[in-house]
């Protein structure tokens, strides 16, 4: 902050994208609410938090219990008390830092009246965006950190491990989606809805399967439709420990699978097998996904590539 002019930050969180949202903010002041909120992070003194509706927070705010960090929280009455509470501590002409959440597949979270309230109530005050000052200092994990992904990469396994404990003909897909969350949660996980779990069967010919190709968010899925013998379930789901993000895809068929299913899936662990070899210090993200698509052209087969799209700036 003193490096880049800065006398106080303004942080702000919502639950978009399944809670990613709020990373910059849970960061900071280890408050991890749905609900979001501000804060203000001064150059010099403690920081604030307002977070929930007032009467969540009398007598006292459960976060206060869950982390040492910030000792003032106060209701979150909108930006009217944050502007209130920069100019009890005179920073009306300050330089302030706002800091949302954004990547290239996210869209800026902070609203535009909010933004317009802040310029409008603070007018004497120099905003800029200092999103990516936050984002710079996550993108590299502490050790600490890394813990955290690997245990939620542990309940990821889990998970999937329930998921084809569960798949039989006759159950339905909500079934298998719940016994997930109930792996997730039983074992520490946050509570996580996001799994694009979707099922059909690959030998009818039904143009909807291509909905298989991607699969389908909530509320969309998961549906009651009962697996059968021919069904391919897909899923792609999140798992969260701490705070920290395991992203999943996982695949799984019933029955004798086609030539053409088994091909893909030998070409998808030899991209996997290749991206674990070629991700290493000094290598560069186009040798990344060059090293991913060769199997893939090598055959060739088509791919769709969602990209290096900042899970890792989620967490």
């Amino acid at each position: 902050m003193i490096l880049r002019g800065l006398d106080c930050l303004i942080f702000f969180g919502n639950d978009v994208s399944w809670g990613r949202g709020m990373a910059n903010f849970r960061y900071i002041t280890h408050c991890a609410s749905a609900l979001g909120g501000w804060a203000v992070f001064p150059l010099d003194g403690e920081p604030v938090v307002f977070n929930g509706p007032a009467h969540m927070l009398a007598p006292y705010s459960i976060y206060r219990s869950l982390q040492d960090w910030v000792q003032d929280i106060r209701a979150d009455a909108g930006t009217g008390a944050v502007i209130d509470y920069i100019k009890q501590k005179g920073f009306e002409r300050a330089t302030i830092g706002i800091v949302a959440y954004g990547t290239h597949n996210t869209a800026h979270t902070l609203p535009y009246n909010s933004f317009v309230s802040l310029t409008r109530g603070l007018p004497n005050a120099s905003f800029r965006d200092e999103t990516a000052i936050v984002n710079e200092m996550r993108t590299i994990k502490s050790p600490e950190e890394i813990r955290f992904l690997d245990k939620a990469s542990q309940i990821a396994r889990k998970k999937v491990d329930a998921m084809i404990r569960t798949i039989r003909p006759g159950t339905t897909e909500a079934e298998i989606c719940a016994q997930m969350i109930a792996v997730d949660i039983s074992n520490g996980g946050e509570p996580q809805t996001f799994n694009l779990l979707t099922s059909d069967n690959v030998f009818e010919d039904d143009s909807g399967y291509k909905h298989l190709l991607h699969g389908s968010e909530q509320p969309g899925s998961p549906t009651m439709r009962p697996i059968r013998n021919g069904d391919l379930i897909i899923t792609e789901f999140h798992t969260v420990y701490c705070g920290y993000m395991a992203a999943t895809e996982f695949s799984v068929f019933v029955g004798e699978p086609p030539r053409e299913l088994v091909e893909i899936h030998r070409a998808s662990m030899e991209s996997l097998k290749a991206a674990e070899n070629i991700m290493k210090p000094g290598n560069t993200m186009r040798q990344v996904w060059e090293a991913m698509r060769e199997p893939a052209e090598r055959r060739g087969f088509d791919f769709v590539e969602l990209g290096f799209h900042a899970h890792g700036l989620g967490s």
